[in-house]
């Protein structure tokens, strides 16, 4: 391989964020001068207890009590199992702010004590889901960016949930992408002209 590809793609393994494994995955980031929320994945509740059983939810976020919940905007039954441990926290955002809009199953962290699944939720189903705070940055929602896991079990029951909140891309990180894609252009000009 020649050393400009080699030198681009070692910066670029640098500069990307580190791969987390999670059986449920909430990805958190800015979208334009909104703020939206996807979520992914299967929730292992054999190691949970439930708490409680078909009670109304909806998709919400309170960062400073660690509450984000993702799905339908409109009120949802929902069972909340307990038995976690994790983040107090995901930032400083004191006021709960509920979804303009969502889809899918409702699926989250609701505070310290609750981990909420659609109502009568199969363990180890697929989950996926979406919501939308309209109008909103991570920094009005009062969210710290980074990566927030909360985790249960053991062995064959262990299981988590995991939450990616980013920023939208710094100038900083535009640049070093549009430098990488200048030396891979670089590098295939005189390649050709070797030719």
């Amino acid at each position: 391989m020649p050393r400009p590809l080699i030198l681009v793609a070692a910066v670029a393994l640098w500069a990307s964020p580190g791969i987390t494994h999670a059986a449920f995955t909430i990805t958190l980031q800015q979208v334009g001068s909104n703020v939206a929320a996807t979520g992914s994945g299967t929730i292992n509740t054999s190691a949970l207890t439930l708490e409680i059983t078909n009670s109304g939810s909806a998709g919400l976020i309170t960062s400073s009590i660690a509450d984000l919940l993702v799905g339908p905007a409109t009120t949802n039954p929902g069972d909340f199992w307990h038995g976690f441990t994790g983040p107090n926290n995901f930032g400083t955002g004191s006021t709960e702010v509920f979804a303009t809009s969502g889809s899918g199953n409702i699926a989250g962290i609701f505070g310290t004590s609750y981990l909420v699944v659609p109502n009568g939720y199969v363990s180890g189903a697929s989950l996926s889901d979406t919501a939308t705070w309209s109008g909103q940055t991570l920094s009005s929602l009062g969210v710290t960016p980074g990566s927030y896991s909360w985790s249960w079990g053991s062995g064959a029951t262990a299981d988590s949930l995991t939450l990616n909140a980013t920023a939208a891309p710094e100038p900083g990180s535009l640049a070093l992408l549009g430098l990488g894609g200048l030396g891979l252009l670089l590098a295939r000009r005189k390649r050709l002209s070797a030719l």
